[in-house]
């Protein structure tokens, strides 16, 4: 019955598994409590050699986890109740003699997490995700487009918006109607259409 509940309250929200399951909240938030327990003493205290390192928003009002990952198994290792440096620093320097073991560790583009990485992690290779380079591609995309468009003439700007969105497509998108409005819009927005090559390239 507790793995038919766990499974459940993965898939939906813990009033929804009470109502599939007739059990109140307060029985499913104990089974969640042991399941945990249960998996922090299996986990072991040996950290992974290779590490993800990611913030996630779980409550409204802007309130963060540090999500610890170990990529082996693509699991998670544990979780920090907060996400400023500070708050998640001591994590790491407790586990500092496991962390010189680590091979590779992953996080977003954050200067606090690389800082965290160089002090308690020294041999391991850095690699920043993907999701979050690409997102600093399309900023760029998106600054650059807006920095052409002050230099472009009635004409040119209606051609452009015409076919501006094409520019938030990926090249495997492009379907052939929106290719061709892309190419129309790349004759007129140049410098735009090479910073989203330039993206596409390292996509």
């Amino acid at each position: 019955m507790e793995k038919m509940c766990i499974k459940v309250m993965q898939e939906c929200t813990l009033k929804g598994a009470e109502m599939l399951f007739g059990v109140t909240t307060k029985k499913l938030q104990r089974i969640q409590i042991l399941a945990v327990a249960r998996g922090m003493d299996n986990r072991g205290e040996e950290t992974p050699v290779k590490m993800g390192l990611d913030e996630k928003q779980v409550f409204a009002r802007h309130k963060y986890f540090t999500v610890i990952t170990n990529l082996k198994d693509c699991k998670v290792f544990d979780v920090a109740d907060k996400r400023k440096i500070e708050a998640i620093a001591p994590w790491f320097e407790t586990r500092s003699l496991n962390l010189v073991k680590t091979e590779l560790v992953t996080m977003n583009m954050s200067a606090g997490y690389a800082n965290i990485a160089k002090k308690n992690m020294p041999f391991a290779e850095t690699c920043f995700n993907k999701f979050h380079v690409i997102q600093m591609l399309n900023h760029a995309v998106a600054t650059t487009r807006k920095n052409e468009q002050k230099t472009m003439d009635a004409e040119q700007r209606r051609e452009r918006f015409k076919s501006s969105f094409c520019f938030l497509y990926g090249k495997e998108n492009l379907d052939k109607e929106n290719r061709e409005k892309f190419e129309r819009a790349s004759a007129v927005a140049q410098k735009t259409a090479r910073a989203w090559a330039i993206k596409e390239s390292l996509a």
